[in-house]
């Protein structure tokens, strides 16, 4: 059984690893998503990447304020 007043210190350090990812993604998307508009059939994918990218990093602002204020 995994000691409960370990959870919260795991959890710090792994809050800001994930919410650096969730930021990198969500800018490879948004990159990816710019490059496919450039053409006007690649903009059927290419917008979609840019909406999700842009929600995936509002996504990880808030849950970064979640994690660290415990109120949604």
């Amino acid at each position: 059984m995994s000691d409960m007043s370990t959870v919260p210190q795991i959890l710090q350090m792994l809050i800001p690893k994930m919410t650096a990812n969730m930021r990198f993604v969500s800018v490879f998307y948004i990159i990816v998503g710019v490059l496919y508009s450039l053409t006007i059939i690649g903009a059927i994918v290419g917008i979609p990447l840019i909406i999700s990218g842009l929600r995936l990093k509002e996504s990880a602002d808030a849950f970064t304020n979640f994690a660290y204020s415990n109120q949604p």
